[in-house]
């Protein structure tokens, strides 16, 4: 394609607005597709931290039920042991089954004035057993406050925080969670029963859920980190380091406040967040201060994926607009073509005009018809059927023409009798070729204005049912061929009826219209047979196809108006309906159907011969 042409083309106002729609179009798809990209890309964050969530949840829940069944355990052992022995038998014993409970970190009691009347501290595997000298008063914990407020016999968890050991935080930093149960009848007298549990390996377990792209923080409800990628900014109210995740995430925290989860929040370094809020244990027995678990998704990370999916989308816009360019270009070039081409033959081609205003009166005779809906069907076919004859008559005739403008071209000198024997004996091939094309289309023409005569007219002749059906048939086939469905005649013999040949013609258009557009899924040997046979002074039309079979929840319906099992693909469900008023009212008959998968008959039964009334008449 030269540039020239090319710029001729682009200037012609169509060729201008066509790529500008292109253009748009193309655009469109660009951020069609950008936008699914994005939300693909949003979907999977989402999922990821709604996995990293859940993972955690699950780990700290199972920590949790692990460390109630363990001080339920142990606390049921220290009972039956001081039954049967005095209570250093029972602390010696409890060191030696807390050895083999890695996460405790130190069992003790506390009388109810809050002095500690046995501790046990394990560290290194080892247990060690605090010397009564060294024993302290606990009342002043908020954790024995609460506890002894708390029901008795229950499991009584208090919150996460680092040990602390005569006023100082123990270093390296221990987070602690106490199990406490709270005794009013116990062997040992009225206390509570406490078990330290270190969360070390729990919080390590935590960390290791973190990957590059997503990463889980922990926060509690008081906004003290207890898990953050960077260590130093945990623990920033124990430490007084001031960091806390409410500084970090004031927006998000505060829209937690009402809300027990959100997903895919902004903050701080436009880093994605997903937040759920998790308790540990009923307001019953544990604490009220809930959890908050965060899972973050770094900005660099989820930039990454918006400029692939960018470059994707900008990708698919520019070359959707080129080749949607290419080829409006290639088809206005080929109009162009055509219309320059159309326009040299209309000019040498004379001698054709009276065969071409003879097919323009035929168009128009056709799209007359098309008022008709009935008909509509009928000359699309027609025309397909007929543009072969005809395309092969006008390619002979012009083939005569070159052969004559070339005889006469030899004719002053050059002329051989072989030439001139050669010249006739092809004109007389091309005019036979051009004559078996022009009768072929005569007798398409032929049956065609015989059904359209026939559905034109609204009054009762005689006709023959097998010569109707067959020409039906013709006026349908490329409609046939294109859904790949074969339709078969059947009868022994022809009858003849004196009724309305139009009304029973589209009758059986749309029984075979109806078995194409719903029998017929795509299957292989797709076929439609029309049968007949006499029966007294009736006739008896059976129109069967081997499809899929009527829906049982529309056979009682099927008649009805607006009833149709393809809404969707455009079907209004008056198609069956029609034939049912048309074959009961102006044929005055009788239609039933029976189905089943692979067999639908239609039964037509209709008077041979309709008698004229003045009504009719």
């Amino acid at each position: 394609m030269q540039l020239k042409t090319i710029a001729l083309i682009a200037t012609r106002p169509s060729a201008i607005v066509s790529i500008a729609l292109s253009l748009v179009a193309s655009i469109s798809i660009g951020v069609a597709v950008f936008h699914y990209l994005q939300d693909s890309e949003y979907d999977k964050i989402v999922a990821s931290h709604n996995v990293l969530l859940s993972q955690a949840n699950q780990i700290f829940n199972a920590q949790v039920g692990d460390i109630e069944n363990s001080s339920r355990l142990l606390s049921s052992y220290f009972k039956y042991t001081l039954e049967n022995a005095n209570v250093e038998k029972a602390t010696s014993a409890l060191a030696t089954i807390g050895l083999s409970l890695p996460s405790i970190s130190q069992i003790r009691w506390i009388d109810r004035t809050g002095d500690e009347t046995f501790r046990i501290n394990f560290k290194e595997g080892r247990a060690n057993i605090v010397p009564s000298s060294q024993l302290q008063n606990k009342s002043a914990r908020y954790f024995v406050k609460n506890a002894f407020n708390s029901t008795p016999n229950e499991v009584f968890l208090s919150d996460i925080d680092l040990n602390i050991e005569r006023g100082q935080i123990e270093v390296p930093y221990v987070p602690t969670v106490r199990s406490i149960i709270n005794f009013k009848d116990h062997p040992n007298g009225e206390g509570l029963f406490v078990v330290n549990f270190q969360l070390i390996d729990m919080l390590e377990e935590l960390r290791e859920l973190s990957s590059a792209q997503h990463q889980l923080l922990i926060s509690k409800d008081s906004g003290n980190w207890l898990l953050h990628t960077d260590r130093s900014m945990e623990w920033g109210v124990e430490l007084g380091s001031g960091h806390l995740a409410i500084n970090t995430v004031p927006v998000l925290w505060g829209a937690l406040d009402s809300e027990l989860s959100v997903s895919l929040f902004k903050e701080g370094n436009e880093d994605l967040y997903s937040a759920r809020r998790i308790t540990h244990g009923t307001k019953d027995n544990f604490s009220d201060e809930s959890l908050i678990l965060f899972a973050r998704t770094k900005r660099d990370f989820y930039e990454q994926a918006f400029y692939n999916s960018l470059a994707l989308a900008i990708f698919l816009a520019v070359f959707s607009a080129s080749v949607s360019i290419f080829f409006l270009l290639r088809d206005k070039l080929r109009e162009m073509q055509l219309s320059l081409l159309a326009h040299r033959l209309e000019e040498e081609k004379q001698s054709l005009v009276k065969a071409l205003e003879a097919q323009k009166l035929l168009q128009d005779e056709l799209l007359e018809s098309e008022k008709m809906a009935s008909l509509g069907m009928l000359v699309s076919g027609m025309a397909h059927e007929l543009n072969t004859p005809i395309g092969g008559a006008l390619m002979m005739i012009s083939s005569v023409q070159g052969r004559v403008v070339e005889l006469e071209s030899l004719i002053p000198d050059k002329l051989t009798l072989e030439k001139l024997q050669s010249l006739i004996k092809h004109n007389k091939e091309a005019c036979g070729l051009a004559l078996s094309n022009l009768n072929r289309s005569a007798d398409l023409i032929k049956r065609f204005k015989r059904v359209s005569v026939d559905r034109g007219s609204e009054d009762i002749v005689q006709f023959s049912l097998e010569k109707l059906i067959t020409d039906l048939s013709l006026s349908i086939k490329p409609l046939l061929k294109g859904k790949k469905v074969e339709v078969l005649l059947d009868a022994d013999s022809d009858v003849m009826l004196t009724s309305y040949p139009g009304v029973l013609s589209q009758v059986l258009q749309n029984l075979v219209i109806n078995s194409i557009e719903h029998a017929f899924q795509n299957q292989q040997n797709n076929t439609i047979v029309l049968a007949f046979h006499r029966d007294g002074e009736n006739v008896v039309i059976m129109h069967k196809d081997n499809g899929v079979g009527i829906s049982e929840d529309i056979m009682p319906n099927m008649f009805d108006p607006f009833v149709t099992s393809a809404r969707a693909s455009g079907n209004t469900g008056l198609g069956l309906h029609l034939i049912y008023q048309w074959v009961t009212g102006m044929l005055e008959g009788k239609i039933e159907v029976a189905s089943r998968a692979g067999d639908t008959q239609f039964t037509v039964t209709m008077p041979i011969a309709l008698k004229v009334t003045d009504a009719k008449a």
